[in-house]
């Protein structure tokens, strides 16, 4: 498989195939699901029971829209047969955009609520949705964010609590980043930051990605995590900038899992690959800048993060 990624980069650096050639022939060499496959295991997933947990210790927590509510169900089923099993998962959808609420969903979404699926209904809060209406609900909770477009290990969720249990001060991720600052202090351009670290300590300066897995212990964010006015206004398509700010303010460090799942396992590779005209945060956020755009907005409004970034933290 190096092989052939090596070979197909050498094509496309020697013009030997065009751009478009070379990101359809890179879908094949991306991991991602066989949906035949996971067909047929959906098909006859078993219920493992519905029974509802009242006070729920351990939330996975996502958020959809129609474009991807057809696909869904891989997700949905890789996190519903997780080796720990999470005491409930919740889906949120806005009722703007899916108006006749249950009816607009697939069958095969409807019918994971058999298997413990929970599917609830908020404002139209864009990616926060993932998060926010759970913290809402559920303050005392440990919630655990996923993305509706990757299919997760089974020991992607054991993984997490296990580096809560050696680090419960941190907020735990698979997969980030390392924050670059300039000689002004402020950040570096998201493209100059350290990309796709492996695990370590816990710091400031760990920036975690929504699409490996987040893991937020209860009150490590500080209020103004949800406070819809204030995310719309400053970073209304970044939420992992805004959540990440929000754990700078409540004195909480991120750290990257040191066993993480590096690797990302795909629903739909052409989305990932910009096959297709579906606009995604990644497009929008990195290829048009809109991250260190609103990036910059959030210093601008708390001055204090430069202050706590100067600081290290230390067990």
């Amino acid at each position: 498989m190096q092989a052939e990624k090596i070979w197909l980069k050498a094509k496309h650096f020697f013009h030997l195939i065009s751009e478009d050639e070379y990101r359809r022939a890179k879908v094949k060499l991306l991991p991602h699901i066989n949906k035949s496959e996971l067909d047929a295991e959906i098909d006859s997933f078993t219920a493992f029971g519905t029974t509802a947990v009242l006070e729920p210790k351990l939330i996975v927590s996502l958020t959809s829209f129609p474009e991807r509510i057809n696909e869904i169900k891989y997700t949905l089923f890789s996190l519903l047969t997780q080796s720990l099993k999470p005491d409930a998962v919740i889906l949120w959808l806005a009722p703007e955009q899916f108006p006749r609420r249950e009816q607009d969903l697939p069958h095969a979404v409807l019918k994971l609520r058999r298997n413990g699926l929970i599917i609830n209904w908020c404002q139209d809060w864009r990616s926060y949705k993932k998060l926010v209406p759970t913290l809402l609900e559920y303050p005392e909770a440990t919630i655990v964010t996923a993305d509706d477009d990757i299919y997760y290990p089974p020991i992607w969720l054991e993984r997490l609590v296990e580096a809560q249990k050696a680090e419960p001060r941190a907020i735990h991720g698979h997969r980030g980043h390392r924050l670059r600052l300039g000689a002004d202090n402020m950040p570096l351009p998201y493209k100059k930051w350290q990309h796709r670290i492996s695990g370590g300590k816990p710091s400031f300066y760990n920036f975690l990605t929504g699409a490996g897995g987040i893991l937020y212990p209860p009150h490590s964010l500080a209020p103004d995590a949800v406070n819809t006015d204030l995310f719309q206004a400053l970073a209304p398509n970044a939420d992992d900038i805004w959540f990440w700010t929000a754990a700078l303010l409540a004195g909480t460090p991120v750290n990257v899992v040191k066993n993480n799942l590096k690797q990302l396992i795909y629903v739909n590779p052409e989305r990932e690959l910009k096959l297709n005209n579906e606009l995604t945060l990644a497009k929008l956020n990195t290829v048009a800048g809109q991250n260190d755009r609103q990036l910059q907005n959030i210093f601008a409004h708390y001055p204090q993060i430069a202050a706590r970034l100067k600081q290290r933290f230390t067990k």
